[in-house]
């Protein structure tokens, strides 16, 4: 497992066309290459990575229009799901050397997708606690 999961970081994140030097970026790539491992060995493909990520914040954007406090809970959940997913995607697509347009276009509509349903879900949730 470890010769695998070396080899999804230094074919999955060393060569990854865009680097940041943040503590977020630095955490998230902590832990999604063992993610990687457990999506490879089910099979996904890189664009149902991407899908599953989309799913999440589908699912994370109902919860925050709860308003309620295990609602922002679960809605704060289900988008960092759809980030560590985001990771993945690529790490994903890297590995299995599956790179392909239509999958960069998911992997920017599944961005798209993610800030709507963040910012209609905040935007409902706050509306339902403050109506006026």
């Amino acid at each position: 497992m470890k010769e695998t999961i070396q080899t999804i970081i230094n074919k999955g994140q060393k060569n990854r066309p865009e680097q940041e030097h943040s503590l977020a970026f630095s955490i998230f790539q902590s832990f999604t290459p063992y993610l990687s491992w457990l999506l490879i060995k089910a099979r996904f493909t890189p664009n149902a990575v991407t899908l599953t990520s989309m799913i999440a914040a589908i699912v994370g954007g109902a919860f925050l229009s709860l308003d309620t406090h295990l609602g922002y809970l679960c809605g704060a959940f289900f988008m960092h799901a759809f980030i560590a997913l985001d990771f993945c995607d690529g790490e994903v697509a890297r590995y299995l050397e599956k790179k392909s347009m239509s999958g960069n276009y998911l992997d920017y509509l599944g961005h798209f997708v993610m800030f709507s349903c963040l910012l209609i879900g905040l935007s409902v949730g706050i509306y339902k606690h403050n109506p006026n």
